[in-house]
């Protein structure tokens, strides 16, 4: 994705729903990034679609550790102009984290003298790197579920299975990864087949609600 933006190349539309406050109750943060958890009376937008890319953007930025993984190793390589994970050496391979943050200034001074217009060029596509963003707005969860299913992602549609796997996971609970695990194989010997992930939550609203409807 860094080579994409470096080059100028489009990385795809960020899809945000800015949600109402009763909604406040669905926001999961995907991964411990030490923010502080969301208040009924906070402001809160869903990403619908972009949430990986937001998130490497991120923690790649900010130098953070996610998932065991250090962001703060991607470095920009002056030289041949490509990024890579590694130790920075401050002379041609320089963090990410560095040419974003407030050391730019002081960072350049120590880039070897052939490579400073790489290290600027890079500098100044991530302060101006145009990003498109689609924000959608007074839509109640219903609409938003079926924006959710209309947005193509590497060229699989989505459905409701995918909303309702975002909205319910946690560090602890994936519901992709447990349907996966204990429903798809039980199902299989007691020969049910393969069943879709949409149809065992349909029946799941039906049991809990007693009617299956986006809401449920």
């Amino acid at each position: 994705m860094f080579d994409s933006i470096y080059k100028e190349y489009p990385i795809g539309s960020f899809f945000i729903w800015k949600a109402g406050r009763e909604h406040n109750h669905l926001f999961r943060h995907a991964i411990d990034l030490g923010i502080a958890p969301t208040g009924h009376n906070d402001d809160v937008s869903f990403i619908l679609d972009g949430q990986q890319r937001i998130t490497s953007l991120y923690v790649s930025l900010l130098g953070l550790t996610a998932r065991q993984t250090d962001f703060s190793r991607v470095c920009f390589d002056a030289r041949d102009e490509k990024f890579v994970h590694r130790d920075p050496d401050g002379r041609r391979f320089v963090r990410v984290c560095d040419i974003w943050g407030a050391r730019a200034l002081e960072v350049v001074d120590e880039v070897e003298r052939s490579f400073k217009p790489a290290f600027r060029r890079c500098f100044e596509i991530l302060r101006t790197y145009p990003v498109s963003i689609v924000e959608v707005r007074d839509k109640d969860l219903a609409a938003v579920c079926m924006i959710f299913q209309r947005i193509n992602q590497g060229g699989k549609r989505l459905d409701r299975f995918d909303l309702i796997s975002a909205m319910t996971f946690t560090a602890d609970f994936d519901l992709r990864e447990r349907f996966r695990k204990d429903l798809v194989d039980k199902l299989r010997q007691k020969s049910f087949g393969d069943i879709s992930p949409a149809i065992v939550t349909q029946l799941m609203a039906l049991l809990k609600k007693r009617r299956v409807h986006r809401e449920s």
